[in-house]
């Protein structure tokens, strides 16, 4: 009788109300700009030898960081997990190991697949990336190519083509990394080279008026007097006059665009090519050429 009035007691006691000022935490959901985190464990290789496969699996990490994933490469998930547990864990789509590494690495999803050399120097590529929490497939990408180059080329594809399936597969947003670099004389090189195509052309429009003028005074339409003669030649030398000088200045700003766009950097990074330097060669019969010796971009 007495345990049950004790019973009673407790089940009527109001439960503890929070502290003042604090309110019971539901669990945390992923913000929709958090960052999708992705393991590149290692991709099956196919009649290529290790530093291949790990050369364009490495590429295949970079490409979806650049998409903005977190990717966690296969050499730091051989420092969580070791060499062994993570080559067991390589090209693994069972629920099983996907939680594993999950767990091990935080991530949301896997990225898996294969790459195989061909005959004729074809290769097959497949690249996946499944959910890490229950190992549905969010993506897939499969191509065939030819020549290594065409296999880098076609990752950075896969990895563009990917991207929003995942994203929206986890409803997040993706923030792809922007590569800048600093603008370099070739990225002005349009100006001098525009003012030199209209000055050049004026220069040309006048020498053609200057000719006009020549051919009046060489053959005129009707006769003309002492004067006007006087004044068509003086008007046809101002003209010569303006288009030559016209034609150098034009001249002169197509050959500083010209400068600017070899000489003035702007590949990748942009960085600036190697610096030109005047060379000399002795000719045969005693001539001497001079000119500019280096490596254009």
């Amino acid at each position: 009788m007495l345990s049950l009035i004790l019973a009673a007691i407790v089940a009527a006691a109001p439960t503890p109300a929070p502290a003042p000022g604090k309110t019971a935490k539901p669990a945390a959901a992923a913000r929709p700009d958090a960052p999708i985190k992705l393991a590149a464990p290692q991709l099956s290789a196919l009649n290529l030898d290790a530093r291949a496969a790990t050369f364009y699996n490495e590429h295949v990490a970079a490409a979806l960081s650049s998409q903005g994933f977190r990717v966690t490469t296969a050499k730091e998930i051989e420092e969580l997990v070791g060499l062994e547990r993570r080559r067991q864990l390589a090209g693994c789509d069972e629920s099983a190991c996907l939680s594993e590494l999950a767990n091990a690495l935080g991530v949301d999803a896997v990225i898996s697949g294969e790459i195989g050399k061909l005959s004729g120097g074809k290769y097959q590529l497949l690249l996946k990336i499944n959910s890490a929490r229950d190992g549905r497939q969010l993506s897939s990408y499969g191509a065939r190519v030819s020549g290594e180059e065409a296999v880098l080329d076609e990752i950075g594809k896969a990895a563009r083509a990917m991207a929003p399936e995942v994203a929206l597969a986890f409803g997040r947003t993706l923030k792809p990394v922007v590569r800048e670099r600093a603008a370099t004389a070739r990225d002005f090189a349009w100006l001098p080279a525009g003012a030199g195509v209209v000055v050049a052309g004026a220069g040309a429009f006048c020498m053609y008026q200057a000719s006009v003028h020549y051919q009046q005074l060489v053959s005129p339409s009707q006769p003309m007097t002492l004067a006007e003669g006087d004044a068509i030649r003086r008007s046809g030398i101002a003209y010569q006059g303006a288009g030559l000088a016209a034609l150098g200045v034009g001249g002169a700003a197509l050959l500083a665009a010209g400068g600017m766009f070899l000489l003035g950097g702007g590949g990748d990074g942009g960085a600036a090519p190697p610096p030109a330097a005047p060379s000399a060669t002795l000719l045969p019969g005693g001539g001497v050429g001079v000119g500019v010796a280096g490596v254009f971009p």
